[in-house]
């Protein structure tokens, strides 16, 4: 994929590689299946830094299944085994938990001597379906231009997760 990529982008048009698959603090938690992505990702990395120097970049969300203090030891474990720059969703667009409790897993990752994540991603979007299918919404310009205004703390990344992919109407069935 990478040797794809070089050959029809130039090398300095690249800034990085994404690798499209998200880390989530419920599918981890078993010891044995975090193994396996801890390896996968490790191998995956390396075959990446093989033919670019480029940083390489995967995304996190949390919902509550873990503790805080357990979610931030994996997303350390994981980027200090794999190189990979991890960057974590605010899960302000989803809504699965307050802000105070997205507060208690946000934190930990962004001390700022040592910090266990690259930075935050920032969901402008509003979820507004719950364990069903995924539906959102963009957000109302107002808040959209507040948010958009946000960056991570320290000068990590930041990064905007909007639904621009999502047309209304797009997934209802057609009379």
């Amino acid at each position: 994929m990478v040797d794809y990529w070089k050959k029809n982008i130039p090398e300095d048009k690249l800034a990085g590689w994404y690798l499209p698959l998200e880390i989530d603090d419920r599918a981890w938690r078993d010891v044995k299946a975090f193994d396996i992505l801890r390896k996968y990702l490790k191998e995956e990395s390396q075959k990446i830094h093989m033919a670019s120097e480029k940083p390489i970049y995967i995304s996190s969300f949390f919902t509550g299944n873990m503790s805080p203090n357990d979610y931030s030891k994996m997303i350390s474990s994981l980027q200090q085994t794999s190189g990979l720059r991890i960057w974590v969703q605010d899960g302000a667009g989803t809504g699965k938990l307050n802000s105070s409790e997205r507060a208690l897993y946000l934190t930990p990752l962004t001390k700022c001597n040592s910090p266990n994540a690259s930075g935050f991603i920032f969901e402008i979007f509003e979820q507004t379906q719950h364990d069903r299918t995924f539906s959102a919404e963009s957000l109302p310009p107002q808040l959209l231009a507040k948010r958009l205004k946000l960056r991570a703390p320290c000068q990590l990344d930041s990064v905007f997760f909007e639904l621009r992919y999502l047309f209304e109407n797009s997934f209802k069935a057609k009379n």
